[in-house]
């Protein structure tokens, strides 16, 4: 705390710009013309301590989704809207890097904010602190709220007797094709496909190329042996917001490749 030094030129006098509720030492010591100064008496005292403005009290704010969620709070009465963000300081955690926005007040009476960025399935802590002037409040107790954001949909399919041989197998080389997934990557990015033989199924063999769309996915893979079975697995990927990357799906039926 800064040292303030007060000239008195009598025995009583007021010390200004002191902070509220706060225990203050004062160093009292007479001067004189004619005679030296007495020696220093201490003595302390508190200042008066300013009553907290309300704590706000948030609440979610419509339904959160997979990325995003939102609070709101009654306005507290003499917070101050010159001070922090519109008189209020808002944190959220975990800082796992989304962003908070500033806070709005355009709705009368219920200040809020909008979270983007956030990880699907987290519970997050929304934070409130009204700031008073410190000059008639001091600011108020931390209020909060817990919000969790939806869970991803995970995708589904295709279904196991849909994915088929597209062409007759030759001797080293199969084609095999699916229904398209919805809301899978488009084109290639959209599936993980693998070939492994009917024992090793999730074991990878051959090479493989995408030869379909993206409304007709389908694939070919070669560097294979002849006259043998194989097993194609599918796995769709996610692409679009509020959804995560399907379970592998194996095709009911194997593939045998043909004679050499």
């Amino acid at each position: 705390m800064p040292t303030v030094i007060v000239d008195a030129p009598t025995t009583k006098t007021a010390i200004p710009d002191l902070k509220p509720g706060t225990n203050y030492t004062i160093k009292l010591k007479a001067h004189s013309k004619n005679r030296a100064d007495s020696a220093e008496v201490k003595t302390t005292a508190d200042t008066k301590s300013l009553p907290k403005l309300t704590t706000p009290v948030p609440v979610a704010k419509g339904t959160p989704t997979t990325a995003a969620f939102a609070a709101e709070w009654p306005a507290v009465p003499d917070a101050d809207a010159m001070k922090g963000d519109a008189g209020y300081t808002v944190t959220v955690a975990p800082d796992d890097g989304r962003v908070v926005s500033k806070v709005d007040v355009t709705t009368p009476g219920k200040p809020s904010v909008s979270v983007t960025g956030a990880k699907a399935d987290t519970s997050y802590t929304v934070k409130v602190t009204a700031l008073g002037d410190l000059k008639q409040h001091s600011d108020s107790d931390e209020g909060s709220v817990a919000v969790k954001t939806a869970k991803l949909t995970k995708l589904t399919g295709p279904d196991a007797a849909q994915i088929v041989k597209d062409a007759e197998p030759e001797a080293t080389k199969l084609s095999v094709k699916w229904p398209k997934v919805e809301h899978a990557k488009a084109d290639a990015a959209g599936y993980t496909v693998i070939c492994g033989t009917k024992t090793e199924p999730t074991t990878p063999v051959g090479t493989y190329k995408w030869t379909g769309t993206t409304e007709h996915p389908k694939g070919e893979f070669t560097g294979l042996t002849a006259k043998t079975e194989y097993t194609v697995t599918v796995t769709p990927k996610s692409g679009a917001g509020g959804y995560s990357d399907g379970d592998p799906v194996k095709a009911k039926t194997p593939i045998k490749t043909a004679d050499s």
